[in-house]
């Protein structure tokens, strides 16, 4: 059905009187009252003369067309009977009838003449349109665009009602059309006034505007509680087309489609044709960037769907999260709608930017509109002329809050990566400029805009155009407000919703429209410099570019720098385009970067491998790192090369492709990216890895992904963003999943924990290490980039605490966040010098189970808290606290008392920072152990080994730049040693008593040994810090008898001699290698006879180690010093049955096995004896002595001894028992001859005297002798 053909009716079924209108798709028909009056097609002019006809539009289609009379003569029985023709509006089709709703114009006809008897009130949700009664019907077809109609005359007017604005069809016209865009519409016109001076204009009057929605928020919640809407709706209301001139709108409203734009439509022209005369003027809110305002001007065209208004829903409560328009009560208003060319803009004036080398500059623009409320958001028009901006109604307005930790997201299609920043809850109108010569869209971050170097301490702004306005969609619009002229109460809920729902969805529909232009695979050759110049330029807070036209990538975005030599941030990345550029140039800069591979597809970071980061990639264990050939290829390569720096991953992997001739796998590839990227801070000497390929941390325990946060936005927290995924920029970066949604959860969780630590610090009024974290992240004015879970590598630890890497898990161990805020820069001449980038972070590594392993395990290593905090580039706090866990000591299972920790020595970590000579810092880390305790030795005569003191140092750190990647650490152990006290002969001397144990005295009253120096070292490779080796020093161990007080029976304590060591072979259980095969016979030592049950010593065996001085033998051996020493040895019950084994034995030059000693003295002589014997006895006291026995001592000449007969010389401590330092000894003399017992007394006294006994004593400190004879 043509425009200007008379609209026809074709009948449903034989015999029917139903019959539906021609090319009308079923929802608009005739109704005859006689089915035989007609023929099966009709005009409407011949269907108009049936007297009881009714004319019936439907809201949608029926399911049975051809049977839907019966269903709708049924209805008609419901409804107050027709004396006449009758006009029907029926909703609900799709219900049954009992679902259908009904509106009815009755009238009644007198011959050729038929009037309206009843009319009709219209309620489109608060548009309302009042359809009198009184008027005369007939058929008509308008002048305007020869569409056909019922026309409405000679009655009361059609009344609109229309926000608070009543209005009257003009001349009291009005119809129900049969145009083939609108059967069914009513039909009218609208005269509109010109506004008189301080008059408000009928079309504001009648609420002809742009609307946005957001959750009315409770006004009397607490300053710290977070918003709580109340459910209710608040709306901002921006009038873009501000009438200035009388105005006649064309009106079309469809009851039964009142959002359907084409049906029901408010135009500034004719449809289907052109008004007479200049088309109106409109003022609006629009300005340029000069701030010089925008008029619009309906374009004139003839057209069905003429610049306008149309409705538009505007929600009244919240209702559900997300929830759709039918959700809720909703009200209608007009929106505009259609195409208004940009007039006004030709005033003069340009806006200063940074001049640009020629090879890099792009044409300025002549006019650049603002998109919002910044001047940093605008489009830009090549001409002043012949720019259209086309209002698109229907469009999302409503921005829903930030959603709770459990909310589920609210995606507008399944394959979303975050969810829109508007939501159709409410619509209104968004718009599109275009032009002959294609605009540019400007986008930069309102609180980090980009600036050239400028010359006397100036900058210049740099403009960049973000894309060109051109796209492939047939309808493309996105959120556009002009804001000039609001009220000032409306100002702050104005740039809230601007922030939070309006200028995110601009960027994202630009993004989405223009996407084809820009997020294109990057060139083969993604390594080639930039053509032109590279311009760098930064912004207030010290994010930098290089920048190199507006049709080159960035040749590098600099987010920090830790101390370049180019005075140019050195924390990059490169050749950034595409998307990465894209999100960049956005208004509200928030992003959160995750995905390597989709960072990677539009940036990339620089790479290089240095002797010290390859010989650690040879150290790596089989599985984790390369094979040799491919590592020998790669190290000639660069090494050859010099350890070049690599500007992008391309052309890294190029030169690995090309080093290897293609041979490297993927896996070894991603082992060198991960070593090599230059993305690296470094604070102090703590090092961190931020570039892309360092992100993935699957085998973590805890956030599996590091993640890059660019918040440079004001007036919102980072914690309110993070729940806005709506605000994202580019959220498809954010995971490798490509939702926002998996990112947001993350994030999230982290900042729980981190809250739950600040609150559990102030219950117990102390601080908590997440402070700062969680004082940025709730304060809405900090900018800058923050990285969360940041790999902090254990082969890059500090030199002092390369040993910590053996005793960290380094699935758990990483930076909870590291913060770069801001980076001071200066410009001088044109070029531009940057400081140090202030920074914050934090390490948090907790594990504070304690370590458990089987007695077979002799030592384990554990870090259960390393903890470092860093602010303004400094470490300023450090926290740790590692095991020591010793299952064994001196051949034996060990216990350790007290102890709620089982087997494990704590150590306590802290950092001390000290000033040094010229102004310089000495900064040390010092690991001492928490609290002593006591080692309970298992079936050992060294029954306890106190460990006063113990720390921790760093015996040789590893050198990765030399080769070197071992690890040697040292456990410093101090404090006493306790034996056992054998009951007859105590050759160990310290420790409990006999007696004290029979009293009850606590062992450790017995103060013992003083030890120092006994080492257990721990070596491991920094490559591999699982794989570590424990050794035991303690053939080293320092025994300090002067200051250790010995049980007072003990050998010691009695008998003048001189500790000198400690005797030791290595525990097989330790080194896991076969048992020594040193014995104390092999070490010089004999057995000897004492009161103590000796036996063999198994291995290890340990001995304390004597001496006894026991002077000289004067001119014939040359003043030569006879000097016994004597092993007090023991071995740990390692044999069946579990006994302890021990041994006492001298040794001394000469010793000839158990044959005696011979001691050289001048020619042919010599002296010796027979052997060494220990005998004790008590005095009257109850106090044991000591005496040692040579037994046979003489004279020894070619075989012969002299005195004949035996000579015994016994050894013999100071009986006073005041001291152990004089020694005494005497002689005893048989010759062997018997003398009977009847042998005359003279006889008897010379045999006595041939038995004399001669006593010497002598001082242990000065060797004087003296002589007595009895």
């Amino acid at each position: 059905m043509s425009g200007g053909a008379e609209p026809a009716f074709n009948r449903a079924a034989a015999g029917s009187p139903l019959y539906w209108l021609a090319d009308g798709g079923n929802r608009a028909g005739f109704l005859a009252s006689d089915a035989a009056a007609f023929g099966d097609t009709i005009t409407l002019s011949t269907s108009w003369t049936d007297a009881g006809g009714l004319w019936f539009w439907l809201d949608q289609t029926p399911a049975d067309p051809a049977g839907f009379a019966g269903p709708l003569q049924a209805f008609l029985t419901l409804l107050p009977p027709a004396r006449g023709p009758r006009f029907l509006w029926i909703a609900g089709v799709a219900l049954g009838i009992n679902g259908w709703t009904g509106s009815a114009i009755n009238m009644a006809r007198s011959g050729d003449v038929t009037t309206v008897t009843g009319g009709q009130t219209f309620d489109a949700a608060g548009i309302v349109v009042v359809a009198p009664a009184g008027g005369q019907v007939m058929v008509e077809q308008a002048s305007s665009d020869q569409s056909w109609l019922f026309r409405v005359h000679d009655g009361a007017a059609l009344t609109l009602l229309a926000g608070d604005a009543s209005l009257a069809a003009s001349q009291n016209l009005w119809g129900v059309s049969y145009n083939p865009l609108r059967p069914g519409a009513l039909v009218w016109t609208l005269d509109l006034a010109a506004p008189a001076v301080d008059e408000v204009p009928v079309l504001t009057s009648m609420g002809a505007s742009l609307r946005f929605f957001a959750p009315d928020i409770d006004p009397f919640m607490t300053l710290d509680a977070p918003p709580v809407p109340t459910g209710g709706i608040r709306s901002l209301q921006v009038v873009p087309l501000r009438q200035r001139a009388a105005v006649t709108l064309y009106c079309a409203f469809d009851p039964l489609a009142p959002l359907d734009p084409t049906r029901t439509r408010f135009g500034l022209a004719p449809f289907g044709t052109t008004a007479p005369g200049d088309a109106p003027v409109f003022d609006s809110g629009y300005v340029t960037a000069l701030g010089y305002g925008v008029q619009l001007k309906p374009v004139q065209i003839a057209s069905q769907t003429q610049p306008g208004f149309v409705l538009a829903v505007q929600p009244l409560t919240t209702g559900a999260t997300g929830g759709a328009p039918g959700d809720v009560p909703v009200a209608y208003y007009l929106t505009p709608d259609g195409d208004f060319t940009l007039l006004g803009l030709d005033q003069g004036g340009q806006l200063a930017t940074a001049q640009l080398s020629e090879d890099i500059a792009a044409p300025a623009p002549a006019v650049r509109v603002l998109c919002g409320t910044t001047g940093l958001d605008y489009v830009g028009l090549n001409t002043a002329d012949g720019n259209v901006l086309s209002f698109r109604a229907g469009r999302a307005a409503y921005a829903p809050p930030a959603r709770a930790d459990d909310e589920a997201p609210i995606l507008t299609q399944e394959d979303a990566a975050a969810p829109p920043a508007l939501t159709d809850l409410g619509t209104t109108a968004w718009s599109w400029i275009s032009a002959g010569s294609a605009p540019r869209y400007y986008a930069q971050p309102e609180d980090a805009p980009f600036y050239a170097g400028g010359y006397s301490g100036f900058l210049s702004y740099l403009e960049m155009a973000a894309t060109d306005l051109v796209t492939e969609d047939p309808a493309p619009a996105f959120p556009m407000v002009g804001y000039a002229g609001l009220a000032a109460e409306d100002a702050v809920f104005a740039r809230d919703i601007e922030a939070r729902g309006i200028a995110p969805e601009r960027r994202r529909r630009i993004g989405l429209a223009t996407g084809t232009q820009w997020d294109v695979t990057r060139a083969a050759d993604a390594s080639a410099p930039p053509v032109g110049t590279v311009t760098p330029a930064v912004s207030p807070p010290g994010i930098a570019i290089g920048y190199a036209g507006d049709g080159q990538p960035w040749a590098w975005l600099g987010i920090g720098n830790m101390g370049s030599s180019d005075g140019l941030p050195d924390l990059r990345f490169t050749a950034i385009d595409g998307a990465f550029r894209q999100a960049l140039l956005s208004n509200r800069l928030f992003m959160v970067l995750g995905s390597a591979a989709t960072v990677m597809a539009s940036g990339s970071v620089a790479y290089q491998l240095t002797q010290a980061s390859m010989n650690l990639i040879k150290a790596l264990p089989p599985g984790k790192g390369v094979s040799e050939t491919v590592w020998n290829q790669v190290s000639a390569t660069v090494s050859r090369a010099g350890y070049p720096v690599y500007d992008t991953e391309t052309a890294f992997d190029q030169m690995l492709t090309q080093a290897t001739s293609g041979t490297i796998t993927a896996e070894e590839t991603l082992v060198f990216q991960r070593f090599a990227g230059l993305l690296t801070p470094v604070i102090g000497d703590w090092l961190f890895r931020m570039s892309p390929r360092n992100w993935a941390a699957p085998d973590r325990q805890g956030p599996k992904n590091a993640r890059l946060i660019f918040k440079f936005i004001s007036g919102r927290t980072l914690a309110d963003l993070v729940s806005d995924t709506a605000a994202w920029n580019w959220p498809e970066a954010s995971s490798d999943d490509g939702k926002a949604e998996t990112a947001r959860s993350d994030i999230q969780a982290i900042i729980r924990t981190a809250r739950e630590s600040v609150a559990t610090a102030r219950l117990k009024n102390t601080a908590s290490p997440y402070d700062r974290f969680v004082e940025v992240i709730d304060d809405p004015d900090w900018a800058g980039v923050l990285a969360l879970s940041v790999e902090v590598p254990l082969d890059t630890l500090p030199e002092p605490l390369q040993p910590l890497a053996a005793g960290i898990d380094p699935a758990g161990f990483y930076a909870h966040h590291l913060g770069l805020t801001a980076t001071s820069f200066t410009s001088d001449n044109g070029t531009l010098s940057f400081d140090t980038t202030s920074t914050f972070g934090l390490i948090d590594y907790q594990d504070p189970i304690d370590q458990y392993f089987s007695s077979d395990i002799a030592f384990a290593f554990k870090v259960q808290q390393l903890t470092v905090g860093f602010e303004n580039g400094r470490l300023a706090s450090f926290t740790s606290s590692a095991q020591l866990m010793v299952n064994r000591v001196f051949g034996a299972q060990t216990r350790l008392f007290p102890t709620g920790h089982g087997n494990n020595l704590i150590l306590d970590g802290v950092y001390q920072s000290e000033a040094a000579d010229g102004g310089d810092r000495r900064d040390t880390y010092v690991f001492a152990m928490r609290e002593a305790g006591a080692f309970q030795l298992q079936l050992s005569q060294l029954t306890e080994m106190a460990v006063d003191q113990m720390r921790m140092a760093t015996a040789r750190a590893a050198d990765p730049q030399t080769g070197n990647t071992t690890v040697t650490a040292a456990f410093q152990m101090a404090g006493r040693l306790r034996f056992a006290e054998p009951e007859k002969f105590d050759p160990y001397c310290w420790g409990p008593s006999l007696s004290d144990a029979a009293d009850g005295t606590d062992a450790k009253s017995a103060a013992g040994l003083a030890y120092s120096n006994y080492a257990i070292t721990m070596s491991f490779s920094l490559s591999d810090p699982t794989a570590v080796t424990f050794t035991v020093q303690d053939g080293g161990l320092t025994l300090n008898a002067a200051n250790s007080q010995a049980r007072a029976n003990s050998l010691f304590a009695r008998f003048p001699l001189r500790l000198t060591g400690l005797m030791t072979t290595p525990d097989p259980a330790v080194t896991g290698a076969d048992p020594s095969t040193r014995t104390p016979e092999s070490a010089g030592f004999v057995s000897i006879s004492a009161p103590i049950q000796q036996g063999k010593l198994r291995q290890p065996w340990y001995g304390l180690v004597y001496e006894v001085d026991l002077g000289t033998l004067g001119a014939l051996a040359g003043s030569v010093g006879i000097t016994i020493r004597l092993l007090a040895g023991w071995s740990p019950a390692n044999d069946p049955d579990g006994k302890t084994s021990l041994y006492f034995g001298v040794a001394l030059p000469g010793v000839e096995q158990m044959l005696g000693v011979s001691l050289p003295l001048q020619g042919i002589l010599d002296i010796g004896f027979r052997t060494v014997q220990f005998t004790t006895y008590d005095d009257a006291d109850s106090g044991r002595q000591y005496l040692m026995r040579l037994r046979d001592f003489g004279l020894h000449v070619l075989g012969l001894s002299f005195p004949p007969g035996k000579n015994d010389i016994t050894v013999f401590g100071n009986p006073d028992q005041t001291s152990n330092t004089k020694l005494g000894w005497y002689a005893a003399y048989d010759d062997g001859k018997a003398v009977s017992e009847t042998a005359t007394p003279a006889v008897k006294a010379r045999a006595a005297a041939a038995r004399r006994p001669i006593r010497l004593t002598r001082s242990a400190r000065n060797h004087d002798t003296q002589k007595e004879t009895r």
